[in-house]
Order: C-alpha cells, then structure tokens, then sequence
C-alpha cells in the first residue's frame, strides 16, 4: 500500500487507480506520474531499463538505504512468501 500511495500521490490518480480500479494505458499512467516510462516494444523497454540501471549505478547508490527501504514497504518478506508458496 505505501509504494502504492507513493507512485499515485495526485488525488486524481489515487480516484482511478484505487477507488475505480480503472485501466489505464501506459500513456497515461506516465501523464498520471504512476510509471516513469512508457515504450512501444519489448526491446525500447529493455534498452530503458539497462539506461536506468547504467543512471542509478553512477549515482552510487547505497544498496543498504535500499534494503531498509525495501523492508519498510514489506517487500522482501512478502516476495519471500511469494516464493514459498511456489516450493
């Protein structure tokens, strides 16, 4: 829930994504803040996820602020499960 209400902070976007549990094109979701990008074929979506990834790697992020935050949106325990349940 909380990654949730960070990626739809507008009240507009929470109103369609929440409440009307709307479908939204990816065109949209971009205008609405939900995702960051939006690409016409698997292969522009790769190439903007390695551009990401190559971006965040030069900002030297601490992988351990990102672990905390992880367990702060219960993520790693909840894939954990995930994982399990799949055993």
């Amino acid at each position: 829930m909380a990654l949730l209400k960070c990626k739809a902070g507008s009240p507009a976007a929470w109103r369609e994504v929440v409440l009307k549990a709307s479908k939204l094109r990816a065109e949209v979701a971009v205008k609405m803040g939900i995702v960051d990008s939006a690409h016409d074929s698997t292969a522009e979506t790769v190439v903007a996820a390695v551009k990401l990834g190559e971006e965040l790697v030069l900002r030297k992020w601490d992988g351990h602020v990102v672990q905390v935050r992880a367990k702060l949106l219960d993520i790693t325990n909840r894939k954990s499960h995930f994982l399990e349940s799949l055993a």
